[in-house]
């Protein structure tokens, strides 16, 4: 924490179970204090309904503030998807996250887009090296392998979302089908 804002820079942390002090303290000014600011957004697409509610508390406990440098803000975010399917009841699901912050001067919705906005980089990028071109899996135990490794994987993404399609896994079809036109790519 010193050194984020040591550099100027801001923090907005999720909270989960293991952090047991500071999880209570999120789940106790939940039920006992109103919210300094609150949001909600619906999200239609793909069939399912979305709903995001954040609600925003200051944090009051001395204890914590020290603990955690510049720590102003709770943030407990409520998500509800439900999803419907032709003949079939609807399907709903919810969770609950919870997050600190420093940052004082930031609206409930302004702290949503920019939450929604590092889960959508979490999906688009960190997800699809997990699952579809499977990074973990790889055995590179020196950090320098491990780097390049990483940096091949980037690029190999890149290049398959800007010549080929942008969804990774069509894109490893249809490049593997037409594999000479698209190294030609690479040679320009």
């Amino acid at each position: 924490m010193a050194l984020i804002s040591s550099t100027g820079n801001h923090y907005v942390i999720q909270v989960k179970t293991n952090a047991k002090t500071l999880y209570q303290a999120i789940q106790q000014a939940q039920a006992t204090e109103s919210p300094l600011d609150s949001y909600t957004m619906v999200d239609r697409q793909h069939g399912r309904t979305t709903n995001w509610q954040i609600k925003v508390y200051g944090v009051n406990q001395a204890v914590l503030r020290k603990k955690w440098q510049n720590l102003h803000r709770f943030i407990i975010i409520e998500k509800t998807s439900t999803t419907r399917r032709r003949g079939l009841n609807p399907v709903i699901s919810r969770c609950c996250s919870y997050r600190i912050s420093d940052l004082v001067t930031r609206t409930a919705e302004a702290l949503l887009v920019g939450i929604r906005g590092h889960w959508g980089i979490e999906n688009r990028v960190h997800w699809v090296k997990d699952v579809i071109l499977q990074e973990g899996k790889n055995q590179i135990k020196h950090p320098t392998g491990a780097v390049l490794m990483a940096v091949s994987t980037t690029i190999a993404l890149n290049f398959l979302r800007k010549h080929v399609h942008d969804s990774i896994k069509y894109a490893q079809i249809i490049f593997g089908q037409n594999i000479k036109e698209h190294l030609s790519y690479m040679r320009t």
